[in-house]
């Protein structure tokens, strides 16, 4: 057998899991790394702390004297110490992002600019102060400007990462790490969510960008049906708030309060199953639903109150990525909700005015959403959420009612 070579540094490497992305390894010098954000400028020999660049894998900018983690980390790059592979993203406009790093940056600027000062005979920021201060109690000495910048700093950058893996990459970085809140992760979902979507071929609009946009006049025209290659847009916040349910298994789940959320052991499944954002199951799942689904739905429901269900209805459409979700967990193989996806599709070209029984009839889920009183939301997703996850574990109730309303309402 004849064994791969090792990459040597600077050879561009392959990530099997991605489609194209390639990482590299690069070795340079502090003061070069610092130079590529705009941070050292080595011809006025300035620091530009403001320049660090902002990035949506990272969490804002910690105060090196509320951290003592940071606090070593300054005293030792004073001194000479050098960092772990700094994890950088480089973009199709040629910027680069920091996907692991931003503290360690972060404390190198400062520890630059403390050197700076100390060059210039000026007195350096208060946590440089305090670090220099313990090391001449242990008679450490700091190194000049021009030594630190010197300093090696290995570097791995990737290139070619679509958004869902540049998530997945996020991912990989934060494991056996600090526990990263359901916010950030929602957080950092956001930033790449709308290229995530777009690139699985959903349009997707802002609410400044769907005021914006002109209303077309008169009903689609018969001959020109809905195509999964033309889809209606889809409202910016209900995909988050579905990709939120899909995750979550949760039906009742609005991202507003996500974000919000800072209580303690209230996000288990989110962090058990953030994983699954950008996977190729949640990739399928998106597109199945918001292309194929929707398109058939808009085509046989034309002219009904369900046209749109699936495109702008919260109480039908959260519900069915939460079932979607839950069902994915659940089943034995990803095939079984493959292979019940594809009988739905065919129940869709079924003839009759209804195939769905979305509004024919006493057990139509017209009529039982009519009996609903009270919690109207949450009921009403409840309903949809029941019967449609028995429905991806367990294909049709019956031909001529494939989904179960009716047992839905009584379960939920």
């Amino acid at each position: 057998m004849i064994k791969p070579e090792t990459p040597t540094l600077g050879t561009p490497v392959h990530d099997l899991a991605t489609a194209g992305a390639t990482w590299t390894m690069r070795q340079e010098t502090v003061g070069e790394y610092l130079a590529r954000f705009g941070v050292y400028d080595p011809v006025s020999r300035s620091i530009s702390p403001e320049k660090i660049p902002d990035s949506a894998f990272q969490r804002v900018k910690i105060e090196i004297s509320k951290n003592p983690i940071k606090k070593r980390m300054l005293r030792d790059l004073l001194r000479g110490g050098t960092l772990p592979a700094i994890v950088t993203v480089e973009r199709s406009d040629g910027a680069y992002e920091i996907a692991d790093g931003l503290q360690r940056t972060h404390v190198l600027t400062v520890a630059a600019e403390g050197l700076l000062a100390l060059e210039r005979g000026e007195k350096p920021a208060r946590e440089v102060q305090t670090q220099l201060k313990e090391m001449e109690g242990q008679s450490q000495t700091p190194l000049g400007l021009d030594s630190f910048l010197n300093q090696p700093l290995v570097e791995q950058v990737w290139r070619g990462l679509d958004s869902d893996e540049k998530l997945r990459l996020f991912m990989v970085l934060n494991v056996g790490q600090q526990k990263v809140s359901p916010r950030h992760l929602l957080e950092v979902a956001r930033s790449d969510v709308r290229a995530t979507f777009e690139q699985w071929g959903i349009t997707l609009l802002t609410e400044r960008e769907e005021k914006e946009m002109p209303r077309p006049r008169g009903r689609r025209p018969k001959d020109t049906p809905a195509s999964p290659s033309a889809p209606a847009h889809y409202r910016y916040e209900l995909l988050i708030d579905s990709i939120t349910a899909y995750v979550n298994c949760d039906p009742h789940v609005k991202t507003r309060n996500l974000v919000l959320e800072e209580g303690e052991g209230s996000s288990d499944k989110f962090d058990t199953r953030i994983t699954e954002v950008g996977s190729e199951a949640c990739r399928d799942d998106f597109k199945w639903v918001c292309l194929e689904l929707n398109c058939r739905v808009q085509e046989r429901y034309e002219g009904t109150k369900w046209e749109m269900a699936v495109n702008a209805t919260d109480v039908f459409l959260i519900p069915l990525f939460a079932a979607l979700g839950k069902a994915r967990e659940e089943a034995d193989t990803g095939s079984t909700v493959q292979h019940h996806q594809g009988e739905l599709l065919e129940l869709l070209d079924q003839p009759g005015d209804d195939p769905l029984n979305l509004f024919s009839g006493p057990d139509s889920l017209d009529s039982i959403y009519e009996t609903v009183r009270s919690n109207i939301g949450r009921r009403k997703r409840a309903i949809a959420y029941f019967a449609w996850r028995s429905f991806f574990l367990k294909g049709p109730s019956r031909t001529d009612y494939p989904l179960n309303w009716r047992d839905a309402e009584i379960g939920s």
